[in-house]
């Protein structure tokens, strides 16, 4: 089952500096659940989004508390599916009633804050109730009550609990450091056993004396996690290849892979060949993290370029429900295809990119736009690399192909358009203050004149860039 937004989403803090004071409420639950039951049929070596959907959702309807969060995570998150808080919020439900503690924290934090429609936004998709809030506070208490008897996580957040009281517990130091040693015993335990989840979280720890519970130390995690990577684990893939390319910066990442005396280069290359074996698999986070990291070797190395192409278009389809990861693949494709001079290619993928036909944030896809439209326009001064890239490709065609391929982007810069005057943009001047809303909705417009596509909506587009 994939774990791996929750990786580096929640498990990042968990059991490590988030003893001191103010720290983050957010930690993944490591409750007693019965054996995981795969799905009929299920690949366990296919670690694609698709394969993992159909595993997690046959997981949550038999039951399994871990499969159902990780769908509340998907759907609040659109990974591999189109979000929906209020599905997403429902999955959560659905395991509070089993009995499980995260679920229940991640609803009473929900609805002591609410949610945003974006960070910074004063809008709610979901408003603050906190007599909600409230209840699930004193849900969540009495079930961490039960389950810290046998799970290591929720003997800790109990612990901690009574170490800072609220939520109608008062302070008890001496019950917070009984459940401190007792959440460091049951995690040494299941660590003996074998209990994979234990493992990579213990191989998250780092020493910390002024906590029992923080009994590891770099050089130990790295020897588990590679021990983790040779059984075939797939988290461990993703978290150590991390490690090796120093991408965290939280302290517990600060493992050095000079423990294992390997250069840079070599922490590197080692880190390289651990994405590239889980993206083979079709694991998507990892196919994203080659992405971005040939994107920025494109100016040293010459193959970076191909290798970069390669793997977008194996991560775009996996992400096409999430706009801010599909824009920088997307994105990032492009940086790409300019540095190899592939007019072509430049135009097929944006061309690809409007077809999909949602345009959730225009802004993702403004720039490109503008660009696009420079290309198209021979008597232009075009300073955009990737606008030159493309006109140079477009005067190098006959003039028939020019305008089949005009006319393509057109009818899908329409599509782009009319979502600005119907939608979010919905202004007579297509949003006052964002010049290059009103650029590209006038560039269209000349398009279409000159194509003669669509002249009805042409004469009202006219209009309204006119009243402008």
């Amino acid at each position: 089952m994939k774990l791996l937004q929750r990786f580096n989403i929640r498990l990042v803090f968990t059991f490590s500096i988030i003893f001191i004071a103010g720290c983050s409420e957010i930690a993944t639950v490591l409750n007693e659940p019965e054996p995981q039951i795969n799905a009929p049929n299920y690949n366990p070596d296919d670690w694609s989004t698709q394969n993992d959907l159909y595993n997690l959702e046959y997981q949550a309807e038999n039951g399994d508390t871990s499969a159902i969060i990780e769908l509340y995570e998907r759907y609040r998150y659109s990974d591999g599916v189109e979000k929906h808080l209020l599905r997403a919020i429902s999955y959560l439900k659905k395991a509070s009633a089993l009995g499980d503690d995260e679920a229940t924290r991640k609803l009473m934090n929900i609805y002591r804050s609410g949610v945003r429609t974006w960070l910074l936004s004063k809008e709610f998709e979901i408003e603050k109730d906190p007599v909600l809030a409230k209840e699930y506070t004193k849900i969540y208490l009495e079930q961490l009550k039960v389950n810290a008897e046998h799970d290591s996580e929720a003997g800790f957040w109990l612990a901690r609990a009574y170490e800072k009281g609220g939520g109608g517990l008062e302070v008890d130091i001496k019950q917070a450091q009984y459940h401190y040693e007792k959440s460091a015993q049951l995690l040494e335990e299941k660590v003996k056993s074998g209990d994979v989840e234990s493992r990579l979280l213990y191989a998250k720890l780092k020493r910390n004396n002024q906590h029992p519970s923080i009994i590891q130390n770099e050089s130990v995690a790295l020897e588990m996690l590679e021990q983790l990577v040779v059984e075939g684990h797939r988290e461990s893939h993703l978290l150590l290849a991390s490690i090796y390319l120093k991408i965290h910066a939280v302290d517990i990442y600060k493992a050095q892979p000079k423990i294992h005396k390997l250069t840079d280069k070599q922490a590197e290359d080692r880190a390289i060949g651990l994405l590239t074996k889980a993206a083979k698999k079709g694991d998507s986070e990892a196919q994203r993290k080659l992405v971005y990291h040939y994107r920025d070797k494109l100016e040293e190395d010459e193959n970076a370029a191909e290798s970069l192409i390669y793997w977008a278009d194996k991560a775009m389809p996996q992400n096409i429900n999430d706009e801010t990861s599909y824009s920088l693949l997307f994105n990032a494709k492009l940086k790409a295809l300019t540095a190899i001079d592939d007019g072509e290619g430049l135009i097929n993928s944006m061309l690809h990119y409007y077809s999909r036909g949602k345009f959730k944030d225009f802004s993702s896809v403004a720039d490109t736009s503008r660009n696009i439209a420079n290309a198209f326009y021979t008597d232009m001064n075009v300073e955009d690399l990737q606008a030159v890239v493309m006109r140079s490709f477009i005067n190098s065609i006959p003039r028939e192909k020019q305008i089949q391929l005009i006319r393509s982007f057109t009818e899908k810069l329409v599509t782009l358009t009319k979502y600005l005057q119907s939608e979010s943009y919905s202004s007579v001047c297509l949003n006052e203050g964002r010049p290059e809303n009103y650029s590209v909705a006038n560039r269209t417009a000349m398009l279409m004149q000159a194509l003669n596509i669509d002249s009805d909506y042409y004469k009202r587009l006219q209009a309204s860039l006119d009243a402008c």
